[in-house]
C-alpha cells in the first residue's frame, strides 16, 4: 500500500508492484506530476529511461519534484509505502483466566472467565486508513450449577494509552451469546435483536453487559471499525492490538 500525501490530503492506494513510470502515469493527472518532473526512489534519482524498469517494494519512498530554470527543487509529491503492520489477532493478555470472583455473602465461587480463542478476530492495520476489525470471540462466562443470581460483564480495553498513539478512533460492537449461540438481551429492554450491543471506544473505555445469570456466555466481537493516524516510525505491534479486560459481578 501506498500513502500519497499532497498538500494536506492523505490518501492510501495498492500501487506496490507497479513501475515508476506507472505511478507517474496512474497520479500524476490528480496530483500535477508533469512530464519534467524528477522521481526520486529511497532519496535517490531515478533515470527517466529506468522508471519503467524501476518496480516499488514495500518500505519503499517514491517522490517527485518540479526542477525550475534557475535550479531550484520544489517537491511537489510524496509517495512514502506505509508500513503494512499486520495484527495476527486481538491479544487477551490481561484476561484474568486463573482468578474467582467471589460472592460476598460465602466463602465460594459463582463464575469463571477465561479467554475464548476458537475464534479470535484478527485485522490489518495501515497508517492513515479507515478500516475494519472483523469479528470474532472474547470470552466465555461460567457460572457455578446452580448460581441463582443475573450477572453483569464489564468489558474494557486494557490498553488505551498505547492505541491512541495509533488510532484516532476506534468503535467495537460488543455482543453476548448464550450456550445454544442466542443472542442475549444485555439492554433488558426484553427484546432480543440489533440493538442488544455494546459500543465500545477509546473514550468511553469501558461497556457493561446485563447477563440472565442461567446459563454459560461467550463474549464476542461484533464488529467495528478505526481511523488510523499516520504511519510513525515510533509504532510497535503491540500498540496498534486492543487488549481485553472482563469483569464479572452479581447484580
Amino acid at each position: 500500500m501506498i500513502e500519497i500525501i499532497c498538500r494536506g490530503r492523505h490518501v492510501i492506494v495498492d500501487l506496490a508492484g507497479l513501475s515508476v513510470a506507472e505511478v507517474r502515469r496512474q497520479v500524476g493527472p490528480e496530483y500535477g506530476i508533469t512530464d519534467k518532473s524528477v522521481a526520486k526512489l529511497n532519496g535517490t534519482r531515478v533515470k527517466t529511461s529506468l522508471e519503467a524498469e524501476t518496480c516499488l517494494s514495500d518500505g519503499d519512498k517514491l517522490s517527485f519534484a518540479e526542477v525550475r530554470s534557475t535550479g531550484a527543487i520544489v517537491i511537489a509529491v510524496a509517495l512514502p509505502l506505509a508500513l503494512a503492520l499486520t495484527c495476527a489477532a486481538f491479544v487477551y493478555g490481561f484476561v484474568n483466566n486463573t482468578a474467582t470472583f467471589k460472592n460476598s455473602s460465602a466463602d465460594a465461587n459463582f463464575v469463571r472467565v477465561t479467554a475464548n480463542t476458537s475464534s479470535q478476530p484478527a485485522m490489518k492495520v495501515f497508517g492513515s486508513f479507515k478500516g475494519t476489525t472483523g469479528s470474532g470471540d472474547l470470552f466465555n462466562i461460567e457460572p457455578d450449577a446452580g448460581f441463582p443470581g443475573s450477572l453483569v460483564a464489564s468489558v474494557s480495553l486494557a490498553n488505551v494509552d498505547r492505541l491512541v498513539k495509533c488510532y484516532r478512533m476506534m468503535a467495537l460492537l460488543i455482543e453476548a451469546r448464550d450456550s445454544s449461540n442466542n443472542l442475549v438481551d444485555i439492554n433488558m429492554d426484553t427484546y432480543q435483536n440489533d440493538k442488544d450491543y455494546a459500543l465500545l471506544t477509546l473514550s468511553n473505555g469501558a461497556v457493561e453487559l446485563h447477563l440472565p445469570g442461567a446459563d454459560n456466555y461467550t463474549i464476542k466481537l461484533r464488529s467495528g471499525y478505526y481511523v488510523s493516524h499516520i504511519y510513525s516510525s515510533g509504532w510497535h505491534s503491540g500498540d496498534t492490538t486492543p487488549i481485553f479486560y472482563c469483569d464479572v459481578t452479581q447484580r
